[in-house]
């Protein structure tokens, strides 16, 4: 994705290259599963959250968006992620 973020963020004006930004941060939504009934479902505005948590940032830019599945025997894990550059488009304040 070009961009993404769960805030409500203002681009007018703002130069995306002189603002702070963390690269390759990625934030994950982890639910598991047990005798394969789901406790939660992940979602990508929890992934997006994490991410913007890590990067201390509000929009993510070149995001990817992974999912992934896994069981054994009676239990499992989904998991959603988003790896990008955090943007903090409020200059640091």
């Amino acid at each position: 994705m070009t961009a993404i973020s769960t805030r409500n963020v203002k681009l007018d004006e703002v130069d995306l290259d002189k603002l702070p930004q963390v690269k390759n941060v990625t934030g994950t939504d982890t639910r598991y599963d047990f005798l394969f009934i789901p406790l939660g479902f992940p979602t990508v505005q929890g992934a997006v959250d994490d991410a913007l948590a890590k990067g201390n940032g509000d929009l993510i830019i070149d995001g990817v968006v992974k999912s992934e599945v896994w069981t054994i025997l009676l239990t499992g894990q989904r998991t959603i992620s988003v790896t990008g550059t955090v943007v903090n488009t409020k200059g640091g304040k």
